[in-house]
């Protein structure tokens, strides 16, 4: 079965897959890679997911901004994030209950009253 890609109606399929095969030779390019290196590595990205959803309105962009953001996008997964605070009272102060948490619910003791009179 053939993907086939649309927008309000109209078969862009053959636009964006031009528009892949230009991307992916500015990043072989850019990376010294050779076509198929860099096209494996394309399509395991985000940015290729985000070029596939036609709504979004990514596919129209050039394809210099398409691999811009896909050098972004590698640059954000090499970046040093900072390690996450795990154990007891590591989400202090982001959780937030309501006083009644443990009141009962009326949509609860209304099913359960109806159902006692219920044969």
């Amino acid at each position: 079965m053939e993907t086939r890609y649309t927008y309000k109606g109209q078969d862009i399929t053959t636009d964006l897959m031009f528009k892949i095969e230009h991307i992916v030779t500015l990043l072989a390019e850019r990376g010294n890679k050779d076509f198929d290196t860099a096209l494996s590595e394309f399509l395991a990205s985000r940015t290729y997911c985000a070029l596939q959803q036609t709504d979004n309105l990514l596919w129209a962009e050039s394809s210099e901004f398409i691999a811009d953001e896909y050098s972004r996008e590698c640059q954000a997964s090499k970046a040093p994030t900072k390690p996450r605070e795990t154990g007891f009272g590591c989400m202090k102060g982001q959780i937030w209950m309501a006083d009644d948490f443990n009141a009962p619910l009326d949509d609860f003791n209304m099913t359960l009253t109806t159902r006692k009179g219920a044969p």
